[in-house]
Formats: C-alpha cells, structure tokens, sequence
C-alpha cells in the first residue's frame, strides 16, 4: 500500500494522515530513524516557522490520547522513553547533524487504505538545528525498532513485515510500498542481498557491501574496509552517499578523470561554503539519457552476487546555479562506516523483507509506480496530483 509521494527539497517525504478527523502531515521516509513525530500544538515558536502544515492539535481529534508513562505502549527503542510531571510518555532524539526533536508521545488512527489503525507517534513539543528550519513536518521514522511505523503495523499484524521504497529520479514522485505488494504487473525483478545484524546498530538496515565500481574500474581496496564503524547502512534519510575516505578518494578522482576525459570542465560548486567536486559542459537533465556519454555509471557488488548497474544521478545533483553542470553526491565519512543515501537508489525499488532477513532490488518505474498508487480522498485535497488511478 502506497502512502508516500516525492518532492525535491533533498529529501524524500511521505503524507500522513492522522487522527478523527484526519489531518496530513509531509514526513521524511527514513529507514534511519526508530520513531515517527510531528509538531505538536503546544510547540508554538519552538518548533519551526516553516513545516508545510499546521501541528498536530490533540484537542482537535476525538481519537488522540497521550500514552502514560506505566503504559505498555510507552517504548522508545534507544534512547529509552522518559517521564513527565503530567506522567506522560516523553522521548528525545539527537541526530549528527546537531538537529534535535523532543515531545510526548500520542496514540491515534492512522489512515492507512479504506480502514484505520493505531499508531503511537511523537507529538514535540521543540525542535533544533535541521528540523527546525526543513520544510517537512517531522519523521517517517522506518528502522528496526518497537515504536517504528513498520514495527507497529507488522507487530499488530496490519501488514505483512514487508515495505519497499521506490524513489523517482530528479523528475520526482515514487512510492512507500507497506506489506507484500505484488510486483509481477510492473515487470520487476528482484535480487537480494542479506540483512546483516549489528549488535552496536540495531535499528539499521545494514548489508554487505563487497565492492564499488566507477565505469568498468572496481575500487582496489579490501571489502573488509566497507563494514568498519557502522558497516554498510541503506538511509533513506540520507540525502547523498558517504563513503570511507580511502574509497572516497578513489571514487572522486575516477570520477573526475572519467569526466574530464569525456570534454567536461570542473566548475565551482553552488555554494562557496562548501567544497563541492562539479563539473559543467553536461547534457541538461531534460537529457538525463545522455549523461552517461559524459559521466561513468557506478556499480555495487552485494554479498549474494548481487550485482547492481547504477546510472550517474545516483550519484550526482544538479548544480543549482549553472545549467548542464553536476556536482557529486558523495562525501568523505572518514572512519564512521558507508551510508548508502537516497539519491543512491533512484529509480530502484528497494525491497526490505525483514520476516526473511533480505533485501531485494530491481530496477522500477519509481515515478509511475507513484502515480498510479496515489491516493484519491473524497474532500479532493489531492486533486493537485492529478490523482487518478491507471491500469497496470
């Protein structure tokens, strides 16, 4: 079942519809993150004057209830859930990015097809850094643990432990596939690869990664260097790809010899503050079929002879200042471990079957697929997504 949609601020979001009545909330879809939240009321000035919708008003739901403290449903994975002086259920989350989220949680119905479910989400009460400023109105939050969306829907056996994701290319749109959706109508083939277990990271979904490729040149360095820190993470909430500095300083100057090669001129990147690796003299995206004459494809090899061709806007953004130039959205993450971002998979439905501990993947109509799950609601709110429904 398909609840997401894709706009290109740098991140992929889903709409929520939740409580009595349903209002929509724009979420980012992170398989990073253990808890779904959103602003709450209350927040006022502590939460940011930009989100795309207004907060959540408990008051406003006939439905909405605050989990108490003694209550079963009060479980925040890691770090653990805290206490109010109202005896609510409280919860904190500090991200890398020195962005934070911080509230009580809610039960309410979660509009999932024809029917509702309940859900127990985050209701802040403030925000910082990142989250404050973005657009989105808080967290999809997909990773491993109890108080996760797919943790919850599984546990309660409102869908099969299944989900996909399938994220368009820089034309938008792509789809949140919860359960075991059937793909034989659009013609997709999956290969898999294992979930590996962390015990440091458990909320991750890690895989083994066994080699990179730019063009037809594999990056000469041992696989073993893939699953240091974290290991090899698949983030949806992470825009860009971050690899180990040996890698990254092999991927870069591939890419560029590739590139340069090819007649392109390395370019000053949009923003001064930043270092970007960019080139320009590229076909415009309007193009996008002929970036591979100019830029090499990437290549990922995963335990299971999985065996992935990647075209280049799954590793590159377009310069925001300079028509027909590109900038690379791979960064150096030292000795943290490999995150495998967003834009990584573009075009590629990414299959988490965690009831059989894999992950497939296939190349997919991403934005097709989208487009004919989007849903259609009666008040015509989404009538701007020309929500109509095709045979497929």
């Amino acid at each position: 079942m398909l609840i997401t949609s894709f706009r290109d601020y740098g991140y992929f979001y889903a709409t929520l519809r939740l409580g009595t009545p349903p209002r929509e909330f724009a979420v980012i879809v992170d398989t990073g993150s253990t808890i779904t939240y959103v602003p709450c009321a209350s927040c006022g000035a502590k939460c940011g004057p930009h989100h795309k919708d207004a907060a959540f008003d408990p008051a406003a739901s006939s439905t909405a209830k605050p989990v108490a403290c003694d209550s079963n449903q009060c479980s925040c994975g890691r770090p653990a859930c805290g206490c109010s002086q109202q005896q609510e259920c409280t919860y904190q989350r500090n991200y890398a990015e020195q962005s934070s989220s911080t509230g009580i949680l809610m039960l309410d119905d979660l509009e999932l097809g024809e029917s509702s479910v309940p859900l127990v989400f985050g209701c802040e009460t403030s925000e910082s850094g990142e989250i404050f400023n973005q657009e989105a109105d808080g967290i999809l939050g997909l990773g491993n643990s109890e108080i996760s969306l797919v943790n919850q829907l599984a546990g309660n056996k409102d869908i099969e432990d299944v989900f996909s994701l399938c994220f368009g290319s820089v034309e938008g749109d792509g789809a949140l596939l919860l359960g075991d959706v059937d793909l034989d109508p659009w013609g997709i083939n999956l290969t898999h690869t294992p979930l590996l277990p962390s015990a440091a990271h458990p909320h991750y979904y890690c895989v083994g990664l066994e080699g990179i490729a730019v063009g037809d040149r594999w990056i000469d360095v041992p696989p073993a260097l893939y699953q240091e820190g974290y290991g090899s993470v698949l983030d949806s909430g992470t825009t860009f790809t971050y690899l180990p500095s040996e890698v990254f300083r092999i991927f870069v100057a591939e890419v560029t010899e590739y590139a340069l090669g090819k007649g392109l001129k390395e370019v000053n990147g949009p923003d001064a503050k930043f270092k970007d690796v960019c080139f320009g003299g590229a076909p415009t995206v309007d193009k996008a079929a002929e970036l591979e004459e100019v830029f090499p494809v990437m290549r990922l090899k995963l335990a299971g002879a999985v065996d992935l061709r990647l075209g280049p806007l799954t590793y590159l953004f377009m310069h925001a200042a300079e028509a027909g130039a590109y900038c690379l959205g791979v960064f150096d993450n030292g000795a943290s471990g490999t995150l495998l971002g967003g834009i990584t998979f573009r075009n590629t439905l990414v299959q988490y079957d965690r009831r059989s501990g894999r992950v497939g993947f296939g190349a997919a109509p991403c934005q097709a697929i989208g487009l004919n799950h989007r849903p259609c609601h009666a008040s015509g709110v989404l009538d701007q997504w020309k929500c109509t429904r095709q045979d497929v």
